[in-house]
């Protein structure tokens, strides 16, 4: 946002949470047409003046008053509290993705229509476009599991979907990549039944995060192996002990395929997860396609935030040119 203001690129910011205000949005649909109107910091405008868009993060902030709903404690149970917030979700997501809509015309960078992906199907792609991913499976067997661990001496268990985090009084907690202990196995502790993900744990030399933006690569080497806390996630981030962090090159071929990789999924920008082994592979993880480039810019000296402004007022010199 200052890289635009000092350019003096208009721009607004709308966050999920105004969707959800006293000041949100108005929508008319009858056989007269369509319009709509957005006020925002004062500022009130409609989609149709939107020229390019940004879309990341967008969060609803305000479901938790769907416990006001309930005053009695016969009503207030866990299924009834659900149920409410997931009701308000998909109707703040209604109305959103309704806006979303309006602005089909506008330029782009990060398209909410694909900017969710499926892990599996990304691992698939990348396989296809030649990228060396680790071996997974997904099973509800336990002895299928027991087999893959057999076979790899070592495996890891992570998310199919999203991160979990979750509010257990004055502290998040969240669910990580975690190793599996061969007695996990072999107790009773799981006995299978729901789907679960399975990888070959990989001997890291090194971790490479990847900042991708309109086909260039900005990458990123993670020394996260000198630190037990971060070994098999670096989400267990050590501030007593930070990863020693520095600029990457990756080889052309990885970098090519890369690009092959994001063209397939119609990602113009995402975060990419990539581990070099001790035995010399570059294997890939996955890509968050909103995910955080922060912690890439600024330790490398990137100045990614510069770099996306700079994508956003491209997009915005196009839209304004004239049509023949």
């Amino acid at each position: 946002m200052a890289w635009l203001q000092a350019w003096a690129v208009p721009f607004i910011r709308i966050n999920g949470s105004d969707i959800d205000s006293h000041d949100g949005p108005l929508i008319s649909i009858s056989n007269a047409g369509v319009w709509d109107r957005l006020e925002i910091d004062g500022i009130t405008l409609g989609t149709d003046e939107i020229r390019v868009v940004w879309y990341r993060r967008w969060a609803y902030r305000n479901a938790y008053r769907s416990v006001d709903l309930f005053r009695d404690h016969m009503h207030s149970t866990t299924t009834n509290i659900y149920a409410t917030f997931l009701h308000i979700f998909r109707e703040l997501q209604g109305v959103s993705y309704f806006l979303f809509s309006r602005l089909a015309s506008a330029k782009w960078l990060s398209d909410p229509a694909i900017a969710s992906v499926n892990k599996l199907q990304v691992l698939k792609l990348a396989a296809e476009m030649g990228l060396d991913i680790p071996e997974t499976i997904v099973t509800t067997s336990k002895e299928e599991a027991r087999r893959f661990a057999a076979r790899h001496g070592e495996i890891i268990t992570k998310s199919i979907s999203e991160l979990l985090m979750c509010n257990f009084g004055k502290k998040m907690y969240a669910n990580y990549t975690s190793s599996v202990p061969e007695e996990f196995l072999e107790n009773e502790a799981w006995q299978g039944a729901f789907p679960s993900l399975f990888q070959e744990k990989l001997r890291k030399k090194y971790e490479i995060r990847i900042f991708y933006l309109d086909g260039k690569c900005y990458s990123m080497a993670m020394f996260t192996q000198n630190n037990v806390m971060t070994q098999t996630d670096f989400r267990k981030y050590s501030h007593d002990r930070p990863a020693r962090t520095v600029p990457y090159r990756l080889q052309p071929q990885v970098e090519d395929k890369l690009r092959s990789l994001m063209k397939a999924l119609r990602l113009d920008t995402g975060s990419i997860d990539m581990v070099r082994t001790v035995d010399g592979r570059d294997v890939f993880l996955e890509v968050n396609p909103i995910g955080q480039f922060g912690m890439v810019s600024e330790p490398c000296n990137y100045f990614l935030e510069e770099k996306v402004a700079r994508a956003l007022a491209d997009r915005l010199y196009e839209a304004k040119k004239p049509t023949n």
